[in-house]
């Protein structure tokens, strides 16, 4: 949830939807077909599997590397050393300099205003260093979508921000909040969004497990970035944290065909 550009720390005191999902475990392979829509709406426009080198570079295409301190967030570091692309996988490393944990963090240069995101991923828990995957916009903050943030062992949590930057003040952000439990990431899950006009709908292998409807739903093009922070200070005898590792990542842009595909805002 945190980034380098800027966020602002604080205590939810406003605009709270939460919501706790216990989600049992799915068998066979889901896809587009499988949820309310219909599959004529979304477009495929992007798929890697990591199969052969990738150039990841501030400039580079279609991945690049950030760096430095997450924004509102000293515990942690990002180096580009940390990211490992090829043979089939990203492998965002976690490494230590002195009390900091120095983690990966990578982003697809693929903006768009809604759509849809699955990556395929695996993390066991660590309680000093976490995954984010979310959409994160081309200019300003926020709008922020964070649709998979590693809160507890035995699951995640997913966050929406909204509102102008003069909102978030330290003891109050503009968010909701959803909690899913019950769920093994120490094994391979796909973590998805599906993201339309006035709706968000948050997805495990292909299933949505909770929805944010209303007016303040993003409307301003946004990108993938998939990343780890450090969360506590690296102290003596810590046990080294596990990497994150993503298989896939696939993109789907969003065009209404169908009378039911766009849902209405709601206040």
């Amino acid at each position: 949830m945190n980034r380098r550009w800027a966020l602002v720390g604080g205590i939810i005191v406003a605009a709270i939807l939460a919501a706790i999902v216990i989600w049992l475990p799915a068998t066979g392979n889901f896809g587009p077909n499988d949820t309310p829509d219909d599959p004529q709406d979304w477009t495929q426009i992007f798929e890697d599997n990591f199969a052969g080198p990738v150039v990841v570079a501030p400039n580079g295409q279609p991945w690049f590397a950030y760096s430095g301190m997450p924004g509102g967030n000293p515990k942690g570091m990002w180096d580009p050393n940390n990211v490992h692309i090829g043979g089939g996988r990203i492998l965002l490393e976690t490494t230590r300099q002195g009390s900091t944990w120095v983690t990966g963090g990578i982003g697809n240069r693929i903006p768009q205003t809604f759509g849809r995101w699955e990556v395929r991923m695996l993390m066991p828990y660590a309680p000093n260093v976490k995954f984010v995957v979310q959409l994160w916009p081309s200019e300003g903050w926020p709008p922020e979508i964070d649709f998979a943030e590693r809160r507890a062992p035995n699951g995640y949590s997913a966050f929406m921000h909204w509102g102008t930057r003069a909102d978030q003040k330290p003891g109050s952000k503009l968010q909701t909040v959803d909690l899913l439990t019950g769920i093994d990431m120490n094994e391979w899950h796909v973590v998805g969004v599906m993201w339309r006009p006035g709706l968000v709908q948050y997805t495990i292998d292909g299933r949505i497990w909770a929805s944010v409807t209303g007016a303040n739903v993003p409307r301003q093009p946004m990108w993938l970035a998939i990343q780890t922070e450090g969360t506590q200070p690296a102290l003596d005898g810590d046990p080294q944290p596990p990497s994150m590792q993503v298989s896939s990542v696939k993109i789907w842009s969003w065009t209404p065909k169908s009378s039911s595909a766009s849902p209405s805002p709601s206040s």
